[in-house]
């Protein structure tokens, strides 16, 4: 017999067998499964002091198994793992009678109890299937018998292995972000999660409906490319339609590959770089062919001819400003490569420059060619006069015709008048003209012709003013002149007739013509007034309403010959410069409009329309300097950083700056500039692109926690409108 010796006289087990427990049972204090045995009850009586009775029991106390040893993986893939552990060292006095694989996430808590997921088995090893490949799982086992289930084991992690993603990336789209530039965007495929690690993508691309192979690029895995997976392919080709396809891949290998997506960057102004322009020329026309580098898909071109402010004298070689003419900017719009400039000016040149364009804008210009457009004949002499200078002499004065069409070589003068010897006088005698040829007397005449209803002269082309001598009084009432032009083409048409009578009381009069003067900032011009008359005239100058103009010996002064001289020409020097003769048999004056060409004022300008990697800046000309503006200059710096320059043609009103850094500050402003010069710089104007720094998120949402590890919600920032480009962790 046996006798448990933690069993005290007088105690009996909580459970045993046989009619002994009906009159002497009693509750154990702590039963456990070290009391299981054979045990023996004896009862006296005292009384007697004598064993009347002895019970025999066997005892059996059960619980809960004790925890199997941590489980192990035996092998693994990537959607199943075969697991091993031992048996408890002790079963509780109750066979084991299964086992529960307890599984999360590693991302979970075991505290969520419906994201646990339980395999029962009923032998110490297990296969577990229906995982996700590239996956990290929590493993627990628990041993199970007739009381109940065993503490859990230590936590197994579990890393199940990668496999070829089998399904291609899902909601792929593309967006043109400029003329050179497509931007991707795409979720993971649907099978394969967004956190695995080691998932990047090919994007491939090419020009549409070609037979050229794709290209790829690589976007490998990082922080960014897990929640928002993005490509920006740049250096494309513009207004070019292309295809596109991502690709899914990790460590296992590729995937399918995405049907392809159509996408076209954006028009352009024209990029079709102008390599040359070949003339052919006419007496007013000009055909222009001209060949282009490269030009987009439906590509228009724009032909530029910037009208004479440009004129040849002397010689074609000798180029001067003209700025008396008109200035005058023609555009033609062809589809052609090729096009002819009809109703030209003759004899005048011409800057000729090319573009394409298209709906997005204008390309840059070709530079500028220069042309001449061939002679013809001249215009007629329209201005002209014929004044007394005493009782035998007549001064004929004319001005060029006002198309002189070439380069006037002579002038031809022809008088009406008696049959009787006349002489033209030359610059030896008052500086009053010159012939072509010379005699040995010094006069300077050249009389081709000679009969009963008039002569002609030729004189010089650069001669403007004649001294005609030797007339008589009385024979004729009246003597009539006019003056024919010529270039090498030919002669010109008859112009003005003028009539004058020799007097020897002759009345003051001015040889010169009142006109309009264009003069340029800072420059010089002579005003001329040559007065004739008998007895000699008095000369004075006037300035707007009969103001007398000093004559200190400044700025503005008269010269020994009589001009007036302004120099160091500024813009309050416009106005009304009159020149008056007079003596006392009349008087006679004249008038010369001054106009004076100055750089354009600044511009004004803001900017209209930002975005977080452009800035259009638009401007308004306040006054351009009499003459048109030539275009302007844009001068843009990020804050920090360096002055860029650009150019923009003069029919802008407006310019988009692109590729700006996102949320970040600049500074702007625009000059003009014309022939004269540039205008003033005016105050730079502060701005800045849309963004700002990423926004931090709420730590409910970005933050997640178990007994384990803690989880970041990447994509739970937001980026404050612009890219984020990196994600830094510390902990």
């Amino acid at each position: 017999m046996k006798t448990d010796p933690k069993i005290q006289d007088g105690q009996l087990p909580s459970f045993f067998s046989g009619d002994c427990s009906k009159s002497a049972r009693q509750i154990m204090d702590e039963p456990n499964f070290n009391f299981t045995g054979l045990h023996t009850a004896k009862a006296s009586n005292k009384k007697e002091g004598k064993l009347v009775f002895f019970c025999t029991s066997y005892l059996i106390c059960k619980e809960v198994p004790g925890a199997p040893s941590p489980a192990r993986v035996v092998d693994s893939g990537s959607r199943s793992v075969n697991l091993s552990w031992s048996p408890p060292s002790n079963d509780g006095n109750a066979p084991v009678s299964s086992y529960r694989v307890l599984m999360i996430n590693s991302t979970d808590s075991w505290l969520n109890v419906g994201g646990i997921r339980s395999v029962e088995v009923g032998v110490p090893h297990a296969h577990i299937t229906g995982l996700l490949p590239s996956s990290s799982y929590l493993v627990r086992v628990v041993a199970l018998n007739a009381v109940g289930l065993s503490s859990p084991t230590n936590e197994l992690t579990l890393l199940t292995d990668h496999e070829p993603p089998t399904q291609p990336p899902t909601n792929v789209r593309v967006a043109p972000v400029s003329s050179t530039s497509l931007r991707i965007t795409w979720q993971p495929p649907e099978d394969t999660p967004a956190q695995q690690s080691g998932l990047g993508y090919y994007v491939g691309y090419k020009v549409g409906n070609s037979s050229e192979p794709f290209r790829y690029k690589d976007l490998e895995s990082t922080s960014a490319s897990l929640y928002r997976p993005e490509l920006m392919l740049t250096d494309l080709q513009k207004y070019t339609s292309y295809a596109i396809t991502v690709q899914a891949y990790n460590t296992a290998g590729v995937g399918p590959i995405s049907d392809p997506i159509t996408a076209t960057t954006q028009e352009d102004g024209a990029a079709g770089a102008l390599t040359s322009i070949f003339l052919s020329i006419t007496f007013s026309n000009i055909t222009a062919f001209s060949k282009f580098l490269k030009s987009s898909q439906q590509t228009f071109f724009s032909l530029f001819k910037n009208f004479p402010v440009i004129r040849c004298n002397g010689s074609r070689d000798r180029i001067f400003h003209d700025y008396s003419l008109p200035s005058e900017l023609s555009e033609k719009s062809v589809t052609t490569l090729s096009s002819q400039l009809m109703g030209l000016r003759h004899y005048t040149n011409y800057s000729i420059t090319v573009n394409a364009y298209t709906r997005r804008g204008d390309g840059l210009r070709s530079d500028p060619i220069f042309c001449i457009t061939h002679e013809d004949v001249p215009g007629p002499v329209e201005r002209l006069k014929a004044l007394s200078v005493d009782g035998q002499s007549i001064l004929v004065s004319w001005l060029p015709p006002e198309a002189p069409n070439g380069q006037i070589i002579k002038y031809t003068l022809h008088m009406d008048q008696p049959q009787q010897p006349l002489v033209i006088r030359g610059n030896n005698d008052n500086n009053w003209g010159t012939g072509s040829s010379s005699w040995d007397n010094g006069n300077s005449w050249n009389e081709i012709d000679n009969d009963a209803n008039g002569r002609s002269w030729v004189v010089s082309g650069s001669e403007r003013q004649y001294l005609v001598t030797g007339l008589t009084v009385g024979s004729v009432s009246r003597y009539s002149f006019y003056v024919v032009a010529s270039t090498t083409i030919g002669d010109g048409p008859i112009g003005l007739h003028v009539n004058q009578v020799p007097s020897q009381d002759a009345p003051a009069a001015i040889a010169s013509f009142s006109d309009k003067i264009v003069s340029v900032y800072k420059e010089e011009i002579r005003l001329p007034c040559h007065v004739i008359g008998n007895p000699a005239p008095t000369r004075t100058w006037a300035y707007n309403s009969d103001e007398v103009v000093s004559l200190s010996g400044g700025r503005v002064r008269e010269v020994p010959d009589g001009s007036l001289l302004i120099a160091d020409i500024k813009a309050s020097d416009f106005g009304n410069y009159s020149c008056r003769a007079s003596n006392i048999h009349g008087s006679d004056a004249i008038t010369y409009q001054v106009k004076v060409h100055v750089p354009p004022m600044t511009p004004l300008v803001y900017v209209s329309d930002v975005t977080s990697n452009t800035l259009t800046v638009r401007w308004r000309n306040t006054h351009d300097g009499g003459i048109p503006v030539l275009g302007y200059y844009l001068y843009m710096k990020r804050e920090f950083g360096e002055w860029r320059r650009v150019e923009v043609p003069a029919e802008a009103d407006s310019y988009t700056l692109t590729g700006l850094q996102c949320g970040s500050r600049y500074q702007v402003y625009v000059t003009a500039y014309n022939h004269v010069g540039t205008s003033d710089k005016a105050d730079s104007i502060p701005t800045k692109t849309l963004g700002r720094s990423p926004i931090v998120p709420a730590q409910s949402s970005f933050i997640r926690v178990n007994m384990t590890s803690i989880t970041l919600n990447l994509a739970s920032w937001l980026n404050g409108g612009c890219p984020i480009t990196s994600i830094v962790v510390e902990y």
